[in-house]
């Protein structure tokens, strides 16, 4: 058996790059100009960090249940993908909490390589993003529920 390459090591090191359109991004969210954005690997060769889908930002009268739903619609069941959310949760009727969430899904059906590549990016990612208020790993359909996601940025 031959030794890893010297590429598939850094890449199981710190993850691959993250286009700066990812940064850009993820500032629109911060500034609540964006509501959300998925992220995946560049095909073919999973050698960057690219936004795969972008989303709207919340409205006042927005359900954020609603919301969840839609973006995941977006997200392949068989394969890994971030989520970056300004993930609001309404505490009261006329009360809400929101919180930028990295949402890391990693579904047990994805290939193993893929998780692989997906979980050592992840790290990287969350470094990147200044201001990310919370990390949450999913692996089922009942883990990236909106009611799952919510018990989790709401706890301490």
């Amino acid at each position: 058996s031959q030794p890893p390459s010297p590429v598939s090591t850094y890449i199981m090191v710190s993850g691959v790059p993250i286009n700066p359109a990812v940064i850009e991004k993820y500032n629109e969210i911060s500034k609540r100009t964006c509501g959300a954005m998925i992220l995946s690997l560049a095909k073919p060769n999973n050698d960057e960090v690219i936004v795969d889908q972008a989303f709207p930002p919340t409205t006042p009268d927005s359900d954020p249940e609603d919301i969840w739903k839609k973006i995941l619609e977006q997200v392949p069941d068989e394969d890994c993908r971030y989520i970056i959310v300004d993930f609001k949760v309404k505490t009261t009727p006329t009360v809400s909490q929101e919180k930028v969430t990295l949402v890391y899904w990693a579904p047990e059906t994805a290939p193993s390589r893929s998780k692989m590549i997906y979980a050592a990016t992840k790290e990287h990612i969350s470094s990147s993003l200044n201001g990310v208020q919370k990390s949450v790993q999913c692996n089922d359909a009942d883990e990236i529920s909106y009611a799952a996601i919510k018990e989790k940025v709401l706890s301490k």
